[in-house]
């Protein structure tokens, strides 16, 4: 067991952390929630980075690595379907497509063919970390006391409208696995 692994296995332990503050005391803990993910999000960044300067990859890293992304954001997608935040059909396309992706994984690691990331699944992570932040943030600013109520419908179409583009970037890169891989 490597640095890199540790910190995958680390992102497993700070999704459910996020998702428990989330939920902890009625929300009041989303501060604290954005800040959880911002480091499991970091830890997503350096596990990949250390393992390749320490050339210390591993069959572990490569297929666990991308599952951990995947409950880091799914769990962070399900809690805002069920905080009401996100309509449930679009987080099951996105839960749908990231449980096809790593079944695709799975199944390519069996038959010895390579399951490296691609490229549109490594953005596709970039992009949906960066609006769970932006998602976490707002849930956090709005328990501010500056915060005017009047502003919830404009900043609910927008966290509506990113997640449009976060389940069209989602199924894009779905798409393209499939098509590289028909063959599997």
């Amino acid at each position: 067991m490597n640095f890199p692994n540790v910190l995958t296995i680390a992102r497993f332990f700070l999704s459910f952390l996020m998702v428990f503050l989330l939920f902890w005391r009625d929300g009041m803990y989303a501060g604290a929630a954005l800040a959880v993910f911002l480091a499991a999000s970091l830890t997503d960044y350096l596990d990949g980075r250390i393992a390749r300067q320490r050339n210390e990859v591993t069959s572990f890293g490569r297929l666990m690595d991308p599952i951990a992304d995947k409950t880091l954001t799914l769990g962070a997608f399900g809690s805002f379907w069920a905080l009401g935040i996100l309509p449930g059909l679009w987080v099951l396309v996105v839960a749908a497509r990231e449980i096809f992706v790593t079944w695709v994984r799975l199944f390519s690691s069996r038959t010895n063919q390579d399951q490296a990331v691609r490229s549109s699944g490594k953005q596709k992570t970039v992009f949906q970390m960066i609006y769970i932040s932006l998602v976490l943030a707002y849930l956090y600013v709005r328990r501010a006391p500056f915060w005017d109520s009047d502003w919830d419908s404009l900043a609910m179409r927008l966290v509506r409208l990113g997640m449009i583009f976060i389940v069209t970037l989602t199924l894009w890169s779905g798409l393209r696995l499939l098509i590289t891989r028909r063959k599997v």
